[in-house]
């Protein structure tokens, strides 16, 4: 019996040494170590956006671009991620407090 517990004892003491000399990269979620970043302008009237972050591979700014022209930014709102193969998308929604041909619309 004691030689059976001691072929355990070394068996498990083998398996944690192992299992402690693999290193094991935790798959993280798509996009999940990228940001992006919302800047309005100065009259209100666009949104400039910049995705940067890290991959596997490199890490720094990916994109940017702008939203607009809107007749005044008044809040905006990024939406939860959606994933497709390797892409991950958000809706960006902005409430423009100043649409219409008076600017006097609030619209999203």
């Amino acid at each position: 019996m004691s030689k059976i517990l001691s072929k355990c004892a070394l068996t498990l003491i083998f398996l944690f040494i192992v299992g402690a000399a693999v290193p094991v990269r935790a798959q993280s979620p798509l996009g999940s170590t990228l940001y992006t970043t919302y800047q309005i302008s100065s009259n209100h009237e666009t949104v400039s956006w910049s995705v940067c972050g890290s991959t596997q591979e490199s890490e720094g700014c990916y994109g940017s671009g702008s939203l607009g022209p809107f007749g005044s930014v008044g809040a905006l709102l990024e939406g939860s991620p959606s994933t497709s193969k390797d892409t991950v998308s958000r809706y960006i929604y902005v409430l423009d407090i100043a649409s219409g041909s008076g600017a006097n619309g609030v619209e999203l």
